[in-house]
């Protein structure tokens, strides 16, 4: 039995020195100015798509360029592991699809899990760590890649703009459902998105790897939003769970709310940071 590090404050500072640099990282280059979102380019998606859109209000905001928000929420790491209170952020850059989302748990406020996943140019990472000092999870192979990557496609109802991206392409199912796909680097990722009739994002639906290494297993993977939220102007899903749909019943890993969004900040929240 592995022995259970204290829950150190060297050690969590550490963790948040390294993933500061990595976001810091994240946002490296030129931002040019990008162009406001016009109605007539919502003419060539699909027709709940492009209902999503316009309710979620995108038209005639300029693009979002990146992209940060502050979530709280539960997440257990079995059908029968008790659900431990997390918090996390998470920083995403649209231009080319990049995040890294960053979360602290607790269990009976005894044992203290940080996490990390990242996505940048067709390469993923997730790694987990107990009392921010020792590796429970570092994974990086190809699965891993797959399954952050379409975590982003997924995550864009955060900032819908990125929905007319030029590495988005959309197919359309039927009044309500439409698939896209994104291409990255050597990647292509897939899901559904089910629009309701008010125009927002109630679901996400896709085949997605559990795990990674030999042992993955391609899964149905859902996120369901249950409530909606005007950040900035613009009209998103705040409150929803993400789950797996296995052969044993549904699985409900991860319960969210967004508590803070904003647009075109590159840089690690501030005063508001739930690390501080």
């Amino acid at each position: 039995m592995l022995p259970i590090p204290p829950i150190g404050v060297s050690g969590r500072r550490r963790f948040i020195s390294e993933t500061n640099a990595e976001i810091r990282e994240l946002y490296i280059g030129p931002r040019p100015a990008r162009a406001p979102v016009e109605i007539s380019e919502l003419d060539r998606l699909p027709a709940p798509v492009a209902l999503w859109l316009k309710k979620a209000g995108v038209v005639g905001r300029p693009r979002t360029s990146c992209a940060r928000l502050l979530q709280r929420g539960e997440l257990r790491t079995s059908p029968k592991a008790p659900f431990m209170q997390a918090r996390a952020d998470q920083y995403f850059r649209v231009v080319d699809p990049a995040f890294i989302w960053r979360v602290e748990t607790k269990l009976l406020r005894v044992l203290s899990f940080t996490g990390r996943d990242r996505y940048a140019a067709g390469r993923g990472n997730m790694r987990i760590q107990l009392g921010s000092v020792m590796d429970v999870v570092n994974v990086d192979d190809q699965k891993i890649a797959e399954g952050a990557l379409l975590r982003f496609l997924a995550e864009m109802v955060w900032f819908p703009s990125a929905a007319l991206e030029a590495y988005i392409r959309w197919e359309a199912i039927d009044s309500t459902r439409a698939r896209a796909t994104l291409d990255d680097a050597n990647l292509s990722v897939s899901a559904t998105f089910e629009i309701d009739s008010q125009g927002r994002v109630a679901g996400v639906t896709a085949q997605r790897f559990l795990g990674g290494g030999e042992k993955a297993t391609l899964e149905a993977w859902r996120v369901t939003c249950t409530d909606w939220k005007r950040f900035c102007g613009v009209e998103v899903p705040a409150v929803g769970s993400v789950s797996w749909d296995l052969e044993r019943g549904n699985f409900v890993y991860y319960r969210w709310e967004i508590t803070d969004l904003e647009y075109d900040q590159p840089e690690p929240f501030g005063q508001n940071s739930i690390w501080l």
